[in-house]
């Protein structure tokens, strides 16, 4: 019971500076007070305020110097939403919950990178296209042409969001590229693929939205077929 409690404090004085840290209460290259009147101020132990600065310093939001007291850095957007990763498992619904969020999210983001990206910008993204087409058959090394091609549209937005959210979510990206790419027709969401590049390159923002919306909306349905209807096992017959 006291052990449950003194993490329950913990987490409590975690969040707490979470809180001031986001709000900018707290600025990077400040010296935090030392365990003793932090403790005070909390109304903690020691040992509950020693135990949080070890979480905020895993976290990447202090520094701790033998002999100083911890200094807050600058937070990282990745250090505060990398622990959401661990509450999305690779599961059906979330997979689906994903591809929902992305029919809202990416048409919208080839839409600024459609009218913002520099031309060696529109180039890497046509070259990552090239290399999924010469990859079908590799699904490994395909599924990261995929995540590639749809990560450098992100960059070309020059939103700096953008890039840092989708970056925290790679994993559940790739792992999803890879599930798709191993399907038995991966063609026309390639052709589709294409469709969104060559919007690109004519400068069409609503075109390249369109054209993204709809491949997400397929790879929506071929996923949702694909589990409906999974292919058959080596050495297994069809009905």
């Amino acid at each position: 019971m006291a052990e449950g409690k003194a993490t329950h404090l913990t987490k409590r004085v975690v969040e707490s500076f979470k809180a001031r840290f986001l709000d900018g209460e707290l600025k990077p290259g400040e010296a935090l007070p030392s365990e003793r009147e932090l403790a005070a101020q909390l109304n903690v132990s020691r040992t509950t305020v020693r135990d949080a600065i070890t979480a905020l310093r895993v976290m990447g939001l202090v520094e701790v110097k033998q002999g100083k007291c911890a200094t807050v850095t600058a937070p990282s957007v990745e250090n505060i939403l990398e622990p959401l990763m661990m509450v999305f498992p690779m599961e059906q619904a979330n997979i689906l919950n994903l591809l929902e969020f992305r029919e809202i999210f990416e048409p919208q983001c080839v839409f600024l990178a459609t009218k913002r990206a520099a031309p060696n910008e529109i180039q890497q993204i046509g070259e990552y296209l090239k290399e999924m087409r010469r990859l079908q058959g590799d699904t490994a090394r395909y599924a990261e042409a995929d995540y590639h091609f749809h990560q450098a549209i992100m960059k070309a937005t020059h939103n700096e969001m953008i890039v840092v959210f989708t970056t925290v979510f790679r994993n559940l990206l790739y792992n999803l590229q890879k599930r798709m790419a191993a399907l038995p027709e991966p063609e026309p969401l390639l052709i589709t693929h294409e469709r969104v590049y060559e919007a690109m390159v004519l400068g069409d923002p609503q075109q390249a939205a369109d054209r993204m919306r709809e491949l997400v909306a397929n790879t929506k349905a071929d996923y949702i077929r694909s589990t409906l209807n999974p292919a058959p096992k080596d050495g297994q017959e069809t009905s």
